[in-house]
């Protein structure tokens, strides 16, 4: 039986964990157009999306000081009153969840020390400003009428995935990644920049810049290691200078294409397991004897009429090496015009699971006999 001391151990146990627990409202999907009454004093998690609400007001939150999130999406919000999220009111919070909703402006968050996401997408934003947050790590403003970066009025030490993807950014200011530096994920596809530069970004592995007008490539004012995925197509740069991949070493994933571009040569990418050349005008296969044997994806998607055979000398080159890419399983050559594929380039990939020749005017596909041995 137990003992008495036993006993009262397990009840402040109880007791402690009963206080530590999480209290969920969900109301979700009801057609609310206000905060229900029956919401608790001590929610932590306040989930109602998919209803009517159109404001946020002062009142609506103040009473709830154990708030850890917020999720308010897909209602029909177009304004979030000032002070209603609030840092002394509201110092648990630890998400907001604000996406698919109608609002123009939001108030700053500042001085939050628990907030880690905010998520804003799918809204009418132009501009957006943020105060002290020194745990915040993941902000999406995607889907936005945003033309320029979020403000923020001091460093962010730990924000790693910025997510301002189909806005009407035109500019970026100088020395605006100083105040990133943890960042690890950077979308900003489908905004309207010409020009970006990069500094000494020790963590950034994830750059997305496809759908902007850059005329000119990313440039990066010192070596980045880190930098694992750039996906940089859609774009209007007409050249890729020699040693220019030098500056991203480890890159192992390149997404490229500009309708300008008539040329590819993969140069210093040795260890690049995927590349997709697209939306490009090449006038002959791209140079790929840097990079082919050890590709794991090659695809050319809609890379234009005029650019020739599949040539040997610009696959492998003239290395003694073993003419053979072991490790390739997809070949892609969609809405490029390269011809018969010669019997050879086949026979170099014997782990090919994956072949793509739609729309190539390819009269002839390679003998796959010696594959399926």
């Amino acid at each position: 039986m137990p003992s008495k001391l036993h006993l009262s151990l397990l009840f402040l146990l109880r007791l402690a964990m009963d206080s530590n627990s999480a209290v969920t409202f969900q109301h979700v999907n009801r057609g609310a157009t206000e905060f229900p009454s029956s919401i608790p004093d001590a929610v932590t998690d306040l989930l109602l999306g998919r209803n009517k609400l159109t404001r946020v007001t002062v009142p609506d939150l103040s009473r709830f000081s154990s708030l850890v999130r917020l999720a308010l999406a897909n209602n029909e919000l177009v304004e979030v009153e000032d002070g209603a999220l609030n840092s002394t009111t509201h110092p648990s919070l630890d998400r907001v969840i604000f996406n698919n909703n109608q609002l123009s402006s939001f108030p700053r968050l500042d001085g939050f020390d628990s907030l880690r996401i905010v998520n804003l997408a799918y809204n009418k934003l132009t501009t957006i400003s943020f105060g002290k947050l020194d745990n915040l790590k993941w902000l999406h403003l995607d889907w936005n009428q945003l033309t320029a970066m979020p403000d923020f009025a001091v460093t962010m030490p730990s924000l790693r995935d910025i997510d301002v993807r189909n806005n009407n950014i035109s500019f970026m200011p100088d020395g605006y990644f100083h105040k990133t530096p943890a960042l690890q994920k950077l979308q900003l596809h489908f905004n309207t920049l010409t020009s970006i530069h990069f500094p000494n970004m020790t963590r950034l592995t994830f750059i997305h810049l496809n759908g902007n007008p850059l005329t000119s490539l990313p440039v990066f004012t010192s070596t980045l290691p880190s930098v694992l995925r750039l996906v940089v197509f859609d774009t209007s740069i007409s050249s890729i200078p020699q040693g220019y991949f030098e500056q991203v070493p480890n890159l192992n994933h390149l997404r490229f294409g500009s309708h300008l571009l008539t040329d590819f040569t993969c140069h210093e990418l040795p260890g690049l397991v995927k590349l997709v050349l697209s939306d490009s005008n090449f006038t002959r296969f791209p140079n790929l004897t840097a990079c082919f044997r050890n590709l794991q994806k090659l695809s050319l998607l809609n890379c234009g009429t005029n650019i020739g055979p599949v040539r040997e000398d610009l696959v492998f080159g003239s290395s003694p090496e073993p003419k053979v890419a072991i490790n390739l399983h997809t070949l892609q050559f969609t809405g490029t015009h390269v011809g018969d594929l010669p019997d050879w380039l086949l026979h170099a990939v014997p782990n090919l699971t994956i072949l793509s020749v739609a729309t190539t005017q390819s009269t002839r596909l390679p003998d796959l006999s010696r594959n399926a041995q």
